[in-house]
């Protein structure tokens, strides 16, 4: 009876530490995200400010022909 309880209790703990480690690797992963997003929002930002001057470029040449 002993053993078949030391087996479960054994069983749990490995349960548990396998959920922790997928738990700490969704987290990484969620991180990794998050700096991705980031950069992404950063590269969006470079990006209109490109267009707006390309735009204000492209009236200007209009202007004086």
């Amino acid at each position: 009876m002993i053993q078949a309880e030391d087996k479960t209790y054994e069983n749990e703990v490995q349960d548990i530490v396998q959920l922790k480690n997928i738990i700490d690797s969704k987290e990484a992963e969620i991180t990794a995200l998050n700096n991705l997003v980031s950069e992404v929002k950063g590269d969006n930002k470079k990006l209109a400010k490109q267009i707006q001057d390309l735009e204000k470029d492209a009236k200007d040449m209009l202007l004086y022909p």
